[in-house]
């Protein structure tokens, strides 16, 4: 291989220029070192380093200095950094090395120097501006450093102690994190009562185009890859729940298990609000209010709390934890539907219902809401969300939402009713669960069809009970109108799911009683 470096660009060929390629570079003029590394087991190479003199005679003449050159001129480190600056002064064969003077000596003070390095360590949270002079003090040059501290007691007052890896420190009332990988901090508190639900919420800015900002939950030591779960978001508003096993492979990395993965509407200023609450094994996490994830895990029953970063830098601001001791809500205030008698497989999450059975199987609530539409005429509307991925080519931990009619009692697949549902691509279906002769229940399929695929998974569904007829509605698009059924006239109103978890809200029913004509 032959290898061209210049000012501003490297280029290279290999196998006498069979293989070439180019790219732009822009390094700072005191960047004037060569490395050489190889990566997968032995390298054995004859390497020669030669400069090459440019065409142009225009260097400039004589050993007076004209301008110094820093490898730095923003900086931010937090307190008790080493860093080094690196120094070039112009003509390179002027003399070489700078003096140093500090805005404010106390922010900072020279570890090591040479002619072209100079290590410096901080040891006061403050600001400072960096001036270079020459050897001849004929040329200058300033940086501006920034040094922040790591003390969150003034802004974090629920968790203490942190374990840190990656850059962490406070600015401007945030907690910022800075990783290029995995950066991590982990307070020292736990879930210690497996009888009671904790919340943490934290508002996560995300700075850098690659940011990802990610809540740590039972973190089975200071470094959560050694174990943990973790909650996470990226600037486009793709989140993942997945888990740290424990384990590594033969590189050296972390084994990660996906408990959920989705999208949720990306914002405009790279702002998320983050909720994770966690409740003996049961995990609910929230994006900007909105329900992602509801799930349980077997992994690790106890462990400590913290935030992370990946791939840049996150600000998080009004990080709040607290603990409450657990009460098994079944039902949401001012919801058209309760479930005090018969819950089945649900429970309540903030202003939601989520029902959930698990994986390849059917979840039902049935509700205490009686109907009778030989004295009513009934109109159901609910907003529901199946929790996960809402892309159609990666199926996610629930597939299916739907609303349960005239059940004949809380076991819906032994006495009959009828339930319609739609999926996560959009294919709906209207069907009776009745008896045959025999007194085994059978399905009878009263309409089916498909609808566009939903964004996010979030189908409105309304449902409208008049007489025997029933009309059928998702996402404000009539798809069954008047299906008549001559199965039932009583029952029980309820929820159903399948393949997983599914949200339900905002649920509002409304009854007009029947008019007999004389």
């Amino acid at each position: 291989m032959n290898i061209f470096v210049d000012s501003s660009s490297v280029e290279l060929y290999g196998n006498n220029g069979e293989v070439c390629g180019a790219t732009q570079i822009f390094p700072n003029r005191s960047s004037e070192g060569v490395e050489v590394y190889s990566l997968g087991g032995k390298t054995k190479a004859t390497i020669k380093y030669y400069p090459l003199s440019g065409i142009w005679n225009n260097d400039i003449k004589g050993k007076s200095s004209v301008l110094v050159s820093l490898s730095e001129e923003e900086l931010e480190k937090t307190l008790g950094d080493e860093f080094s600056i690196y120094t070039t002064t112009i003509p390179t064969r002027a003399s070489q090395g700078v003096t140093w003077k500090f805005s404010d000596p106390e922010v900072l003070e020279i570890v090591s120097q040479d002619e072209t390095q100079t290590t410096f360590k901080t040891k006061k949270v403050g600001s400072t501006t960096l001036t270079a002079t020459s050897k001849d003090a004929k040329a200058k040059k300033t940086a501006d450093l920034n040094v922040y501290g790591k003390d969150t007691s003034n802004i974090i007052k629920d968790l203490t102690n942190f374990r840190t890896t990656g850059s962490w420190y406070v600015k401007k009332g945030a907690y910022v994190g800075n990783n290029e990988g995995d950066g991590f901090t982990v307070a020292e508190q736990t879930n210690s009562d497996q009888k009671s639900t904790y919340n943490l919420e934290a508002e996560a800015n995300l700075i850098d185009i690659g940011s990802t900002a990610g809540i740590v939950l039972v973190s089975q030591n200071e470094d959560p890859k050694k174990g943990s779960i973790i909650a996470n978001v990226n600037k486009n508003g793709n989140y993942r729940v997945f888990v740290f096993t424990g384990e590594f492979d033969d590189n050296g990395n972390p084994k990660v298990k996906n408990l959920i993965e989705g999208t949720v509407l990306k914002t405009k200023d790279n702002k998320y609000n983050l909720k994770l609450e966690l409740k003996g094994n049961h995990i609910s996490y929230w994006i900007n209010g909105e329900l992602v994830c509801d799930t349980n895990q077997d992994y690790y029953k106890k462990g400590r709390f913290g935030l992370n970063v990946f791939g840049g830098t996150t600000e998080f601001k009004n990080v709040r934890f607290n603990s409450t001791t657990s009460i098994d809500y079944t039902n949401v205030e001012g919801s058209g539907l309760t479930f005090d008698q018969t819950p089945g497989n649900l429970h309540a999450a903030n202003d939601s219902y989520v029902v959930n059975n698990g994986k390849q199987k059917t979840g039902v609530a049935i509700s205490d809401q009686q109907i009778d539409i030989n004295k009513n005429i009934y109109t159901l509307e609910i907003d529901s969300k199946v929790l996960g991925d809402w892309h159609a080519d990666n199926p996610a931990n629930g597939d299916t939402v739907g609303i349960v009619l005239f059940s004949q009692s809380d076991n819906l697949f032994r006495d009959g009713g009828i339930v319609a549902n739609v999926n996560k691509w959009g294919s709906y279906s209207l069907i009776a669960h009745v008896k045959d002769e025999n007194g085994n229940l059978k399905e009878v399929n009263l309409a089916g069809g498909k609808v566009y695929e939903a964004q996010y998974n979030k189908y409105k569904l309304k449902v409208k009970l008049e007489g025997n007829r029933i009309s059928f509605w998702i996402n404000g698009e009539l798809v069954c109108d008047n299906i008549q059924q001559n199965y039932y006239h009583t029952g029980k109103l309820g929820l159903i799911v399948w393949n997983g978890p599914s949200e339900f809200k905002n649920i509002i029913i409304t009854s007009d009683q029947v008019t007999l004509l004389k």
